[in-house]
């Protein structure tokens, strides 16, 4: 193989005839050390795949390269999901690493950080700051509590200075501060992903999670019972030209075409979403994982 070509999953035993399951070989294929894994035309018959940092996952268009999921169990899915960032696996385990807290008030608008003590962290690392106090951020539910992120630019002693401004004013009584980890840059392109449609269980397509300068363009995610696309816990992502429609089966009184969830910097661009409830949605939730 020519050193920076792409490695292409037929040269890793991937058939691509819609029946055989080409999951292991696929993932043979992501896990090889190239940046960039061409899926030609043809059906893949897939479980859950793991999309390493650094990859580019790629096929021929979404009409003719396609992953088939819609076969599989829910009990051979990773963490119900079937293409999925490593921060997302059932098995990622901790997420975040705790940092020194605040040592003053910080302001909208700030481009620094003072902290109480230096802090084990480097530039282009994201911070997230975080309010452990219900409805801290929206009186409407009790889990939206408030915070962002923030890419580090450079580290003087304690202070963190940062890539841009604040969005919001803190009081250091009042929040966390955290490091991302297990980051994963990646994109996902030209190809569709027909999921599985349990109504017993919550299936989702694509799950970026600790996503960073990440992004999805001209794919096409149906027939998952939950979400097609999941952006959770990520920062500068991009949805680009794509088309996501779920199952409309209300199952569980919230499906979701495209969602972002505690994510900061993302973009849609063009494409169409569709569902039962939500075409696309931006909420929050109250998990924190602290390594």
């Amino acid at each position: 193989m020519i050193t920076g070509s792409p490695a292409n999953v037929l040269d890793f035993g991937a058939v691509g005839d819609g029946v055989t399951n080409d999951t292991s070989a696929i993932q043979a294929a992501l896990n090889s050390g190239a940046g960039q894994i061409y899926v030609p035309a043809g059906t893949y018959k897939i479980d859950s795949i793991v999309i390493p940092d650094g990859v580019s996952l790629f096929g021929d268009g979404p009409e003719a390269t396609i992953f088939d999921g819609s076969s599989a169990t829910y009990a051979n899915l990773n963490n119900g999901c079937h293409i999925l960032t490593e921060a997302g696996t059932a098995t990622a385990g901790n997420s975040l690493t705790a940092l020194p807290s605040l040592a003053s008030n910080v302001s909208q608008n700030d481009r620094t950080l003072p902290l109480s003590s230096a802090p084990s962290i480097s530039d282009n690392d994201i911070v997230i700051i975080y309010n452990p106090t219900d409805y801290s951020w929206s009186g409407f539910r009790s889990y939206y509590r408030a915070g962002e992120m923030a890419r580090v630019a450079s580290v003087s002693g304690s202070t963190i200075n940062m890539q841009g401004t604040l969005c919001d004013s803190y009081l250091a009584a009042d929040v966390d501060l955290y490091k991302m980890d297990k980051k994963t840059t990646c994109s996902l392109s030209d190809f569709s992903l027909i999921g599985l449609s349990d109504t017993s269980n919550q299936v989702t397509g694509i799950f970026f999670r600790h996503a960073v300068d990440s992004s999805i363009s001209n794919v096409k995610v149906t027939k998952c019972s939950y979400a097609q696309i999941n952006v959770r816990d990520s920062f500068s992502v991009q949805v680009l030209n794509s088309t996501a429609m779920e199952d409309f089966t209300n199952s569980f009184t919230g499906d979701y075409a495209l969602a972002f969830l505690n994510t900061q910097n993302a973009s849609v661009v063009g494409g169409y979403f569709a569902s039962i409830r939500h075409a696309i949605t931006i909420s929050g939730s109250d998990e924190v994982e602290i390594g």
